[in-house]
Order: C-alpha cells, then structure tokens, then sequence
C-alpha cells in the first residue's frame, strides 16, 4: 500500500498541477525524477523487510528453501507480469490512437 503514494501523488500533479497543464517540460521532468526516485526508495525498504520477514520467519533448517521460494515466486510473478504486458500491447497498444505515448 505504500508503494501507490508516489503514483498517487503524480496522478494528482499530472491532473491539477500548472506545470503539467502548461506542458512546462522542465518542471514535469522534475517531477518525474522526484516520483521515481521515491517510489524506489520505497520499493528498497519494503523489499528489504520483506527479505528480512522472510528470514525471520523461517524454520531454522528450512531457511534456504524459504528464501528460495520466496525469490522463485518473485521472478515467476515478474516474468508473468512482463508476459502479460507484453501480450497487452501486442493485441491493444497500437489500437489505442492518439491516447498511446
């Protein structure tokens, strides 16, 4: 849940900021960096708790399979993410007109 404050917070730049309304290409750079920047300051805590909750949580002599299923499901759902992205634009990205970037 703490991961969509950044995307909340520039889906409400990007709606009633002037710099975005102006198409001030400086100042919306600006926010881009910002936003992404603190999304992955973000996505590093909570992947480190998550990594260390994990570890903690384990049976002593099962810690290896627990942490090894753990990343084995984290790259399957970024694999099947980025399957699935790709099959989205594959079928609608180029139908979508002037919408697309």
């Amino acid at each position: 849940l703490l991961n969509c404050l950044p995307t909340l917070v520039m889906a409400i730049a990007m709606t009633w900021s002037p710099s975005f309304q102006e198409e001030d290409s400086s100042e919306m750079t600006v926010w881009f960096v910002v936003v992404i920047l603190s999304f992955a300051v973000l996505f590093a805590i909570n992947s480190s708790i998550h990594s260390f909750l994990v570890v903690n949580y384990a049976s002593a002599d099962k810690v290896a399979v627990s942490v090894g299923l753990y990343y084995m499901s984290n790259a399957m759902g970024r694999l099947m993410g980025t399957l699935g992205s790709g099959l989205l634009y594959t079928y609608v990205g180029e139908d979508v007109g002037d919408v697309a970037g």
